[in-house]
């Protein structure tokens, strides 16, 4: 993923974090398509996914109205404004259709991350279809998009397409294990969504069991945004999505610690507070809330900001809230207020 923003307390307060997909560094080239990924990944960091969504937007804009691409569109000569892989045979060729694919992904992931579901479905698509032009599996973001897509079907609420997704990966036999560990991180959320608890249990061990030796050469670039912290988060919000919410809590509020890492973590802080405000637990609530409120970086993620005004309710509604709590909820509410009003509709 450009996997990152939501800027936000927790780990999402790195400005230098990337998010998974985005390659630590930058990416020199070839030209157009990779500086505009970095710019995008630059200003998910800073300013969280509606921040960088502009940008983003022009890149879907560019994949619409170009022509003669496998899955509609030159992305060479629309998303990267530049002559790339067209017409190049060889290193170039396949280094500008890397480098488009990977456009297509970042700006996938930040639309998703933004709550633009349809748009990033269909740069999700526009990537697959140019992975297909790749003859280096190591340098192709396929894996990395496909999971993104298991990861949207399930947001969705499509489980089974989501299962279906992460499965069909699994069942190749050169996965590294690091990857291996990412769809099953994407299988566990589709499997609880579905109420199958032991399921879900078993895809979160097997992940941790697979992460347990630590990064491998065989790990593929850009993959390194699954750590430990990552990997904390997602137990949180699976045992969470299981009815579990006092095993959920420890893994959230490791997870959601100050340190670095990518910004649409901040996730893992709000999923916390939703948590905590629906056990009544205000005196925990108020500080999570109160590292949230003195953050100085807005949410840029839908998928926060959906947490965030889901807790913010609860206190709402809540009977024995302390004042200060309150306070702090209605802070957090005129706050955020204009970035609720601005998210798009939910997607089905």
């Amino acid at each position: 993923m450009a996997e990152r923003a939501a800027g936000g307390a927790g780990r999402g307060a790195d400005p230098g974090a990337r998010g998974p997909g985005a390659r630590h560094g930058g990416e020199a080239g070839p030209g157009g398509a990779s500086a505009q990924a970095e710019r995008i990944v630059a200003l998910d960091v800073a300013l969280g996914a509606r921040g960088a969504a502009p940008f983003a937007r022009r890149v879907l804009a560019a994949a619409r109205s170009a022509h003669g691409a496998p899955g509609g569109g030159t992305p060479e000569r629309g998303a990267c404004g530049e002559r790339g892989a067209a017409g190049q045979d060889g290193a170039a060729g396949q280094e500008g259709i890397a480098a488009a694919a990977r456009l297509y992904q970042v700006a996938g992931w930040t639309l998703f991350d933004a709550g633009e579901h349809a748009a990033a479905r269909l740069l999700y698509r526009r990537a697959l279809a140019l992975c297909r032009g790749l003859d280096a599996a190591g340098a192709s973001p396929e894996l990395l998009v496909r999971s993104l897509m298991s990861m949207q079907e399930e947001q969705l609420g499509r489980p089974e397409r989501a299962l279906r997704l992460a499965s069909s990966a699994l069942a190749r036999e050169d996965l590294p294990p690091r990857v291996a560990a990412m769809f099953h991180l994407r299988r566990a959320p589709a499997y609880a969504r579905l109420r199958r608890r032991d399921d879900a249990l078993r895809s979160l061990r097997t992940a941790r069991e697979l992460l347990a030796e630590g990064p491998r050469a065989d790990d593929p670039p850009w993959a390194w945004w699954l750590d430990q912290g990552e990997l904390l988060g997602h137990h949180g919000l699976v045992h969470a999505a299981l009815g579990d919410p006092e095993a959920a809590a420890p893994f959230l509020h490791e997870a959601a610690a100050p340190g670095g890492g990518p910004a649409y973590r901040a996730v893992f802080a709000t999923g916390l507070a939703h948590l905590l405000a629906g056990l009544g637990a205000w005196r925990d609530t108020a500080s999570c809330l109160s590292a949230l409120a003195e953050s100085s970086r807005p949410l840029g993620s839908a998928r926060a900001l959906a947490s965030l005004a889901g807790a913010l309710a609860l206190v709402e509604s809540g009977r024995g809230v302390p004042r200060g709590l309150r306070d702090t909820a209605h802070h957090l509410a005129a706050c955020h207020a204009p970035a609720w009003r601005a998210l798009p509709a939910p997607a089905g």
